[in-house]
């Protein structure tokens, strides 16, 4: 059975935090619309190896590159946060 509590979106955007605390966030395809698009938290199951400078340098590298890097928001404890990230390699003419 298909897990439907998730949406998968576009990352177009990835930026790493240190106040108060060291955290992930990202931004989606979707928010373009609003003037202040908003920055979504990456919950620690989706870092890579439990590091969130590994996950930020593969994503950021991945943006660079022109590759599609997808992110699946979820529900944890209440709110909606990226739990999962899939990097697809697509050729330049697809996008």
């Amino acid at each position: 059975m298909n897990d439907t509590s998730k949406i998968w979106l576009e990352v177009t955007n990835v930026r790493s935090a240190k106040e108060p605390e060291q955290t992930l966030e990202i931004q989606v395809k979707g928010d373009r619309a609003d003037r202040e698009p908003e920055w979504w938290t990456v919950n620690a199951s989706a870092y890579i190896d439990d590091g969130i400078a590994k996950t930020y340098r593969a994503l950021s590298e991945n943006l660079d590159k022109k590759r599609i890097v997808i992110a699946a928001l979820g529900p944890v404890a209440d709110k909606l946060e990226c739990t999962h990230f899939r990097i697809q390699y697509a050729d330049s003419n697809s996008r």
